[in-house]
């Protein structure tokens, strides 16, 4: 019995996890042709929504249970995808805008670019904050690095873990503490540069 509830509650969390993203999709292509001036029909916005649909959850077991050469059309259209979350969230914005105030078509253009691109830049570049804790329960000074959302996969594989090793490095620290989303895609081939 248990284990019939557990297969119900995951099928029935892809199910309505697939319908918000239906949703987002289909939000997505309305607003385009909306903002853009196309004359897209009903029907024409639902199949690229449902088509972006297929080819998200498809790319998501293609990156993360594949190997070889499907590991890299799975993670450039999980990319995609993740590239049409961001416009989405960029579109709501300017809709929920446009009903105050005129919000010109190329700024929404130049936007949706900008975000896209910085998100790509930014998550190859590690952010280092440095912060000084002072206790009197410590005796001595401690040089304690902790690293975090890494999500390694495999645009982002061993020769980053590497670079950001070697960063670490230079910092000399006493220890070193990891925390949570190391890895997206578990391959024995990182274990070395760990």
């Amino acid at each position: 019995m248990h284990s019939f509830w557990k297969i119900f509650s995951i099928t029935a969390f892809i199910l309505i996890l697939s319908w918000i993203l239906g949703a987002v999709f289909y939000f997505f292509f309305w607003r385009i042709s909306e903002v853009y001036g196309l004359t897209w029909k009903v029907k024409t916005i639902l199949l690229y929504a449902l088509i972006t649909l297929v080819l998200f959850i498809g790319s998501f077991f293609l990156s993360r249970f594949s190997s070889g050469l499907w590991e890299i059309p799975g993670t450039i259209i999980l990319r995609g995808s993740y590239c049409i979350w961001i416009i989405s969230l960029v579109l709501m914005l300017q809709y929920i805008l446009s009903l105050w105030i005129k919000v010109p078509v190329w700024s929404v253009t130049v936007a949706m670019i900008g975000i896209v691109v910085y998100g790509f830049v930014m998550r190859y570049l590690p952010k280092i904050t440095s912060i000084t804790i002072e206790n009197d329960k410590i005796s001595q000074d401690m040089n304690i690095v902790f690293i975090s959302d890494l999500h390694v996969e495999y645009t982002r594989g061993t020769k980053y873990i590497q670079s950001l090793v070697d960063q670490i490095k230079q910092l000399n620290p006493d220890f070193v503490l990891i925390g949570w989303d190391l890895v997206n895609i578990a391959k024995t081939s990182y274990v070395p540069a760990f």
